[in-house]
């Protein structure tokens, strides 16, 4: 028994070590912060919260729903639903509401505390997530309505407006890296490896834009297919098919035109037309009415992660934050994370 409890205060004392090591400060509260204090652990936080929305979603939901004085809690604002299993489903998004509340309520909390103590973005940060679990856990207790439905609801779909602008500057700023880095690397292969070697780089961009405008056009075509049998479908199909021929066409007439960004965004917008079509509640024009989109959920997680890990570990964000015009300055990022460097690629 006693090695039991020394095998396991050891393991607790290392996880705690490195949870001072990876969320502390390593800075005294007299150095200034920067712009960019304390940026990566928000972005752990936030990773931390999706994993968090999913587990209430598809575990704490169902268990909760079967207890008695839970039970009121989460089906509120749910029970006009015909079907037990939609009741459930309902029950599930209001798990997510919990957590995405939660979340909301920590940011804006951090923001005040920044406001009043400006190196309180990067301290106190395994205090922080502890209170952070502790508000999740609390939500569990909060009913439904009308908190989290409709008021945050609401305010969820207009945060998730904001994202998507937000998500398609992280797009447009990748991609142009993507073009600009592979542009680069075949005007040295031309200096290194003699001349016409370095076409092979300038083929892979043509060959990744026709990559993406054909799985572009082919989504569009099924869409048409599939659902446009209704006006708003047809309508929302029509217009992301314009906006991309307008989008590739004001693209290609500027001087430092890319066509692998206008793919990307075209590819991205296609992606957005069909998480909205195939969410009408019109069964006439969507055959996946009911369906769980496994697909679409991890490819929406993917793009969420690689927002998230643009916001943290681009060097381009970086250098926006700090309000830096030239991206490859060499001035440090004060997170907090052991002078962490940049990085060299978005």
């Amino acid at each position: 028994m006693s090695c039991a409890w020394c095998a396991g205060f050891c393991f607790c004392s290392a996880i705690c070590s490195l949870f001072s090591s990876c969320l502390g400060n390593d800075k005294p509260s007299t150095v200034p912060p920067s712009v960019t204090s304390g940026r990566r652990r928000s972005v752990f936080l936030l990773i931390l919260s999706i994993g968090l929305a999913f587990f209430f979603q598809y575990y704490v939901a169902p268990a909760v729903v079967d207890v008695a004085y839970l039970e009121d809690r989460w089906t509120s604002g749910c029970r006009d639903f015909e079907s037990n299993d939609l009741r459930l489903k309902c029950s599930g998004n209001s798990g997510v509401y919990r957590v995405a509340g939660s979340t909301t309520l920590f940011f804006v909390l951090a923001a005040l505390a920044a406001r009043c103590k400006p190196t309180a973005n990067r301290e106190a940060w395994p205090a922080k997530y502890f209170l952070f679990l502790c508000l999740v856990g609390a939500t569990v207790l909060i009913p439904n309505d009308p908190l989290f439905d409709p008021i945050y609801m609401q305010i969820a779909r207009a945060g998730g407006v904001i994202f998507i602008l937000f998500q398609q500057i992280i797009l447009i700023d990748l991609a142009y890296n993507w073009n600009e880095s592979w542009v680069e690397k075949a005007d040295r292969a031309e200096v290194d490896e003699g001349l016409g070697q370095g076409k092979k780089w300038l083929i892979a961009i043509l060959v990744s834009c026709a990559i993406l405008y054909i799985a572009s056009i082919a989504g569009v075509s099924l869409m048409y297919v599939f659902f446009s049998g209704c006006t708003a479908n047809t309508a929302f199909i029509s217009v992301t098919l314009g906006m991309s021929l307008i989008v590739t066409a004001v693209q290609l007439t500027g001087e430092d035109s890319s066509l692998l960004t206008s793919a990307v965004i075209t590819a991205y917008s296609t992606y957005l037309c069909y998480t909205a079509v195939s969410r009408n509640p019109n069964g006439v024009c969507n055959p996946r009415l009911g369906d769980e989109d496994v697909l679409g959920i991890i490819f929406g997680i993917g793009l969420s992660l690689l927002s998230l890990a643009w916001t943290g570990w681009s060097f381009t964000a970086q250098s926006r934050m700090e309000g830096r015009s030239n991206p490859l300055s060499e001035h440090k990022a004060d997170d907090g994370d052991n002078d962490e460097r940049p990085d060299k690629a978005s």
